[in-house]
C-alpha cells in the first residue's frame, strides 16, 4: 500500500515502512531484521528477534572479514602480476624474434637442389 500524501510504500499487514538493504534484505525476507514481522514465526515475537538478531549479527561481522580476504587477494594478484607479466612478456617476445630468425633462415634457402661442383684452379700460371 501507498501513502497519497508522501508517496511512501508500506507494508498492509504489519503497517511497516519497505526497507531495503542490499546485503541484509528486505521486508519480504523470511530471516532480515527489515522483514515484515507476519512472514516469520509471528506467534513467537522473541524467538523471531533472536534468530534474525544472530542472523544480522554474523552478516556484520562477515562482512569486514570478507572484504579484507578480497583486500589481500587483490594485493596478491598485483604482486604476482609484478613479477609474472615480465617474465612472460619476455618469453613472448623471445618467441617472436626467434620465430622471425626460422623465417628468414627459410626464406633464403633454396628450394631446388644445388649441385655441389668444385672448380679445381691450377696456381701454375708459367
Amino acid at each position: 500500500m501507498r501513502c497519497t500524501r508522501c508517496k511512501t510504500d508500506f507494508c498492509y499487514k504489519c503497517g511497516e515502512r519497505f526497507r531495503y538493504l542490499k546485503f541484509f534484505g528486505d521486508h519480504y525476507s523470511k530471516l532480515s531484521i527489515f522483514g515484515c514481522k507476519y512472514r516469520f514465526k509471528a506467534d513467537q515475537p522473541v524467538q523471531r528477534k533472536v534468530i534474525r538478531g544472530a542472523i544480522f549479527g554474523g552478516k556484520l561481522i562477515a562482512a569486514p572479514v570478507l572484504g579484507a580476504l578480497a583486500l589481500c587477494a587483490g594485493a596478491l594478484a598485483v604482486g604476482i602480476s609484478v613479477f609474472a607479466l615480465p617474465v612472460y612478456g619476455g618469453i613472448r617476445l623471445y618467441r617472436h624474434y626467434e620465430g622471425r630468425q626460422t623465417k628468414i633462415i627459410r626464406r633464403h634457402t633454396p628450394t631446388f637442389p644445388v649441385p655441389n661442383i668444385s672448380l679445381h684452379l691450377s696456381h701454375s700460371f708459367v
